[in-house]
């Protein structure tokens, strides 16, 4: 039997995943999902009562209107779904706010952000909702980048260089974001409403080399300006993965982790704060700056000719 693979992790799964596929022959899973009873963590755990609980290697998510999620150690998912509830509407927190947990306990440093990668070396942008991430990831990957993941970064400490893993092939736009990047959405996701793009011939299968971060802000004109490493690892606590999902997770994983990972990131790739007008038209604007940033330390990599034009 397959198994999956996202995020350096050989996944097998009893629920069928839109990722990569692997031989079966390349090991023991890192990862098993599988459905069966999920039962609250008990009153000692953090969270008892919330939506979020973690006591120990153990955390438990619940989700109303979908069920509950078991993870533990890093090894294994439990799904414990209502009944009716469909597999696609499952996948849609399978794939993000469970993966991105069940990474954090592998202890994989984990970002809310989306990444694209040219010849091996990789660029993410992180942001505040309605930054304008995944329209940043969408452009790019329309212009010479290819899609690495999309809302959950996930490195891997690799001495000198920061790894960053590829997650699935897939981007979510807002139906505002995909009419005016001019994509046909193959799907719409079931439980939030928003387009789904595959880009499998636009995925940059390998990991790649974290060369720069990008925080992106809206406003006027568009400009680029680097971060003191003090201040980036300030700026890179807020966009920790498991800080948009209220404070449980930063507790049971404890704040010193948190900010230990922000600052092994900020003193090892450089962060800049990248300003994006809102305007549409602004985008191409917004893309020299990134590319003169590159350029300017030789990271920059010849974009592939097939990638320079089209629909995203």
């Amino acid at each position: 039997m397959p198994m999956y693979s996202a995020f350096n992790c050989l996944i097998d799964s009893e629920i069928a995943l839109p990722v990569p596929v692997r031989a079966a022959d390349l090991g023991s899973p890192d990862v098993i999902i599988r459905r069966g009873a999920a039962e609250p963590l008990g009153r000692e755990a953090i969270g008892f009562g919330g939506y979020i609980q973690t006591l120990g290697e153990r955390v438990s998510v619940n989700i109303g209107q979908v069920g509950r999620f078991n993870l533990n150690a890093g090894r294994e998912i439990i799904v414990d779904a209502r009944f009716g509830v469909s597999d696609d509407a499952v996948r849609v927190y399978l794939l993000g706010l469970i993966m991105g947990v069940i990474l954090m306990q592998r202890g994989m440093l984990t970002f809310h952000a989306g990444a694209v990668a040219r010849g091996g070396r990789a660029i993410a942008f992180m942001g505040d909702k309605g930054s304008g991430k995944s329209t940043m990831t969408a452009y790019c990957c329309r212009h010479g980048f290819q899609l690495l993941s999309e809302d959950l970064l996930a490195l891997t400490d690799d001495g000198p260089a920061l790894t960053a893993w590829p997650g699935y092939p897939r981007l979510k736009l807002t139906d505002e974001s995909g009419e005016r990047l001019g994509v046909v959405p193959d799907e719409r996701e079931p439980v939030f409403g928003k387009q789904i793009l595959w880009l499998n011939d636009r995925f940059h299968e390998a990991p790649a080399r974290l060369e720069r971060i990008y925080l992106l802000q809206t406003g006027q004109p568009a400009r680029l300006h680097p971060c003191d490493p003090t201040v980036a690892a300030r700026e890179l606590v807020t966009h920790w993965f498991g800080t948009q999902f209220g404070a449980e997770l930063v507790h049971g994983f404890g704040p010193g982790r948190l900010l230990a990972h922000a600052v092994a990131v900020a003193r090892r790739v450089p962060v800049c704060l990248l300003t994006r007008p809102l305007e549409w038209a602004a985008l191409p604007d917004v893309l020299q700056h990134i590319e003169a940033d590159l350029a300017a330390d030789g990271t920059a990599a010849a974009a592939p000719p097939y990638l320079e034009s089209g629909p995203v």
